[in-house]
């Protein structure tokens, strides 16, 4: 089951085993003579490991390392080689024998651990959902290595959908343009990506959003250089709080685990929206409550079942000297005089 590749000392395929052809879909004949740079690797590795290759030396070769391969579908593959170079009588390289196991499923367990633990801490630290937003956008971003990122929040007077916040990654050059037209921009139930979310309340995924009819910002992401795009709806229950919206630069397969994941996040945040306005509200509440009880012209002090004083109006600290700090959690003896 193992992957076995071998390239000459120019970095050519000379041989090509079938469990190699199975992870890539690529046939040997197809691959055979051309550089494995050109057909299995990221653009962004392709210069890097080029170069490499055609200064190493024996001695210096990598026996063990990491790299991702892309199938000839689009989708990417994981994989861990152990490699071997075979030396001429010259004592240079001749041949590079590598052996491969595909950890593509690990990796994506590990990617999902570590995207539960980020958002979970973030939520844990942030006091309200502006503070979270940017932190939650980032680590997202960061863990599935997707380059931007919107909250989409519903506005109940409107009845729209309305960004609240955004962030991408720095090596995105022109993302503060697309950043300014999400945040000018609105979408009704049913209308853009965000939109048909909000409505089904199911996650999308764009593989190419040149190729999408109902994507509403084609122009400006494909002039930004962002192809794919993932969405999934934040509720609690049935209730729809908002969406959230990723982009890619690279046109991406969809990844049902990762969607499943996603699904989750939006409900995990969800759940922390509603008790964000839930304590607000209170808090709200207890301002207000404040508020009338200080503007009596009578003492009010107001207890739990236990004695515990819990209320001490503005009259009752005016006629009785005590500050809240002093009687507020204390029993009512404590205002109590012997006569």
């Amino acid at each position: 089951s193992a992957l076995v590749v071998v390239l000459n000392s120019q970095g050519q395929i000379v041989r090509f085993n079938t469990s190699c052809e199975q992870i890539t879909g690529y046939s040997f004949d197809e691959v055979r003579g051309r550089y494995f740079w050109n057909v299995l690797l990221l653009p962004e590795d392709v210069e890097p490991l080029k170069a490499a290759f055609n200064t190493i030396k024996a001695e210096q070769f990598p026996n063990k390392y990491e790299c991702c391969w892309i199938t000839k579908d689009g989708r990417y593959r994981w994989i861990v080689w152990s490699s071997n170079v075979l030396l001429d009588y010259q004592n240079e390289i001749e041949y590079v024998i590598s052996t491969g196991i595909d950890i593509t499923d690990r990796k994506r367990a590990e990617q999902k651990l570590f995207i539960q633990h980020a958002v979970t801490q973030v939520l844990a630290e942030s006091a309200t959902l502006s503070i979270a937003a940017p932190k939650i956008l980032q680590a997202i971003c960061e863990s599935v290595e997707w380059d931007f990122g919107e909250l989409w929040s519903v506005d109940s007077q409107t009845s729209t959908l309305r960004c609240v916040q955004t962030w991408h990654s720095p090596s995105l050059a022109a993302a503060k343009e697309f950043a300014a037209i999400a945040q000018q921009t609105t979408f009704t139930t049913g209308v853009g990506v965000p939109g048909r979310v909000w409505a089904c309340g199911e996650p999308i995924w764009i593989k190419d959003v040149s190729q999408e009819s109902a994507f509403c910002r084609t122009e400006i992401a494909l002039k930004v250089g962002l192809r794919s795009a993932l969405a999934f709806p934040i509720h609690s229950g049935s209730e729809q709080l908002g969406v959230m919206v990723f982009f890619n630069r690279k046109i991406q397969e969809p990844d049902a685990d990762l969607l499943q994941m996603m699904t989750a996040i939006g409900s995990q945040i969800g759940q922390f929206i509603k008790r964000k306005l839930a304590e607000e509200t209170l808090q709200q509440t207890m301002t207000l409550q404040r508020a009338i009880l200080d503007s009596a012209n009578y003492a009010i002090i107001s207890t739990d079942l236990n004695g515990t004083i819990t209320t001490f109006n503005k009259c009752a600290r005016q006629w009785l000297k005590y500050t809240p700090a002093e009687v507020i959690g204390q029993t009512t003896p404590i205002i109590f005089h012997d006569v």
